[in-house]
């Protein structure tokens, strides 16, 4: 199965909502088994800082 995209709006839609459920899923991985109470703007730098160079490779 592929997907193909239209344009590059569509294209940057796409990997933009991808990349928002990646942080929600690591802000609620830190909150619930990870102990920590932050909120979801600080999961979001967190996730930035330590995962968006590697997710834009894909």
């Amino acid at each position: 199965m592929g997907v193909a995209f239209i344009n590059k709006e569509e294209m940057f839609r796409a990997h933009m909502f991808d990349q928002l459920c990646h942080i929600k899923r690591y802000w609620l991985d830190v909150c619930e088994k990870g102990g920590r109470n932050i909120t979801i703007d600080e999961a979001a730098d967190e996730w930035v800082e330590r995962f968006a160079a590697s997710f834009t490779q894909h």
